[in-house]
């Protein structure tokens, strides 16, 4: 059995590796693995790499594999859908607060809530929205920076 854990960096040296997770397998083929990653760092690029160690205690490491997630994250809704009756916005880092209007709308156009955020996340309570889909806005000194949108259930 050997021991393979996967890591992740935002930098492609592995200089800040920030998760590592732990799968025990005969071999690189039966290791089958799936993590899902809540909160991801919101960089433009992730970089995985998978370090292995054998009986003796040595190790090697994979190829690095990159992924590339577009432009900069402004904002991500969590979780997407909503199955009970809260949802949370996390803004990036890098976005100073002052001046941030978040603004949540229904699929008919009519406005449900307007505020200045307050901190890096915001909640939203969903308690008596209908059913469906909704459109959150983000403002950053009144010009548009992100639109999302999030699905309740």
């Amino acid at each position: 059995m050997q021991v393979y854990h996967l890591e992740r960096s935002t930098t492609a040296d592995f200089t800040g590796i920030k998760n590592a997770h732990s799968v025990l397998a005969k071999n690189v083929e039966d290791a089958n693995y799936k993590f899902v990653y809540e909160n991801l760092p919101m960089v433009r690029n992730l970089y995985y790499r998978l370090k292995y160690f054998n009986q003796s205690g040595s190790f090697k490491y994979s190829k690095v594999k990159s992924i590339f997630r577009g432009l900069e994250t402004v904002a991500e809704l969590y979780p997407n859908p909503v199955l009970k009756d809260e949802f949370y916005i996390r803004l990036n880092d890098n976005l100073k607060l002052e001046n941030v209007e978040i603004r949540v709308w229904s699929s008919c156009g009519e406005k449900l809530s307007t505020r200045r955020a307050s901190s890096y996340v915001e909640s939203f309570k969903t308690e008596g929205w209908a059913p469906g889909l909704f459109v959150v806005q983000l403002l950053k000194n009144g010009q548009l920076r992100s639109t999302q949108k999030v699905m309740v259930y």
